[in-house]
């Protein structure tokens, strides 16, 4: 597991960082291990997480609440972001046992130590930047290291706008393609950590707009695809989020889990998936698109989801929604999300459900449907409104009469044959043109 505070990690690219993160399944039906799925996630990506998850339980009388700040708080003591550690103890508010209060000790000594070290980083990537200007042969590569160092420094202390300065500047000094794009990358991590999500979207759709100028690698590309889904899903624009997520190559894996993980990209895409894109559209954009289907195995709840809707068996379907709910609730990125889309869903499938018939007994409806009957006849009642059903509801009966409007079916099959018939009549002239022989022969 990768530790903010080793030496190793002060070059450690996006890739590395994740490659030791282990497979572990977090959700088992309703039951949601917060241990599990922290560990999907490198230090600082973590604790921020728990931070989140912690916050919304706040209020509901969940224990899941001071278990997510436990975690927190022995993470933050591995990394060296005092601020961040001062933010997870207040959260804690001491309502844990003391060894979860402020330790006083552990902050003077990180601090301590950073300010010896922070002065010394500055003032080496500074002396390398002078050698590279006065054009000496291996000041390229040292000046380019420092400030690599120094960013990730800074990051690791929880200066964020000190380290995109020394990332800015390592820019500068990177010839090869896959050092300027990790560069790159370490822009779009920090503008998703601020929150700043139109700042997210516009650096990685520009970085898109170049990727030939600068030869950017597949897993770079990648991850711009499934960071301007993310920052999507912040604009409600679930359809564009749905087609970045499915374009998202199976390369990127679990290796971009400091902004998501694999869980995430699958739950995310097959969420918004489902919510936008017709029934018929699912084959070809879910179930056959490999790398799509990669992502599912790392998530079986959202893959089962998925196949349940398509086989209609809604009662299943609403189960997966509702194990779901017991993380989505809680993350970082759907909080405000997840029940927006859970009705699009919901509604979607209401409308699958009456299409094929013409008459519709609504306490059966009510129980595939996980409702009571006076529920559903609320919401059939929106969905009547909306005109995206076309029926009545005999509330005396309970009983759904659904109107099979076949004028419009009919019109179009009545062309179609209009057309045929043309098409039989222009060969016929044709024929006979050709071979001047005559269909009709006039009798002497």
């Amino acid at each position: 597991m990768w530790e903010a505070g080793s030496s190793r990690n002060l070059d450690i690219t996006f890739q590395e960082c994740n490659s030791m993160i282990p497979y572990l399944p977090f959700l088992m039906g309703n039951q949601f291990d917060i241990q599990a799925y922290a560990d999907k996630y490198p230090t600082r990506t973590k604790i921020i997480r728990l931070l989140a998850l912690a916050h919304h339980c706040h209020g509901r009388n969940d224990d899941r609440e001071l278990e997510a700040l436990k975690i927190a708080y022995k993470e933050a003591k591995k990394g060296k972001d005092v601020q961040l550690f001062a933010t997870v103890v207040e959260k804690i508010n001491g309502r844990l046992s003391p060894e979860y209060d402020m330790d006083e000790d552990w902050c003077n000594e990180v601090i301590r130590n950073w300010e010896e070290n922070r002065v010394r980083l500055g003032e080496e990537a500074s002396k390398c930047q002078d050698d590279y200007e006065k054009g000496l042969a291996y000041a390229e590569d040292d000046t380019k290291a420092a400030c690599k160092k120094a960013a990730n420094m800074f990051y690791m202390h929880g200066e964020a706008d000190a380290a995109r300065v020394w990332y800015l500047a390592a820019i500068r000094y990177c010839r090869v393609e896959v050092e300027y794009w990790e560069m790159f990358m370490r822009f779009v991590l920090l503008f998703i950590e601020w929150g700043n999500f139109p700042r997210a979207q516009y650096t990685a759709i520009e970085g898109l707009k170049h990727k030939h100028d600068f030869n950017m690698d597949s897993f770079t590309e990648n991850t711009l695809h499934s960071t301007i889904g993310l920052t999507s899903i912040r604009y409600r624009s679930f359809t564009h989020a749905a087609l970045r997520f499915l374009q998202t190559g199976k390369e990127v894996g679990n290796q971009f889990s400091m902004i998501l993980a694999d869980h995430d990209i699958a739950t995310y895409g097959a969420l918004c998936t489902l919510a936008t894109f017709e029934q018929e559209e699912l084959q070809d954009c879910i179930f056959e698109n490999k790398d799509f289907q990669s992502y599912l195995d790392s998530m079986i709840e959202v893959k089962e989801l998925l196949h349940d809707f398509c086989s209609r068996d809604y009662s299943s379907v609403f189960r997966h929604l509702a194990n779901l709910r017991e993380w989505l609730l809680f993350d970082i990125h759907f909080f405000d999300r997840f029940e927006e889309l859970h009705e699009k869903i919901r509604n979607k499938a209401i409308v699958q459900y009456v299409r094929p018939f013409s008459v519709i007994d609504l306490k059966t409806m009510a129980e595939i449907f996980n409702t009571s009957v006076e529920d559903l006849k609320k919401e059939l009642v929106t969905l009547i409104l909306d005109d995206q059903i076309k029926a009545k509801i005999d509330s005396i009966e309970n009983v759904l009469h659904v109107r099979t409007d076949d004028t419009i079916a009919n019109f179009k099959k009545l062309l179609q044959r209009c057309s045929e018939i043309e098409r039989d009549a222009r060969t016929i002239l044709l024929f006979n043109a050709v071979f001047n022989y005559p269909y009709v022969h006039n009798e002497e």
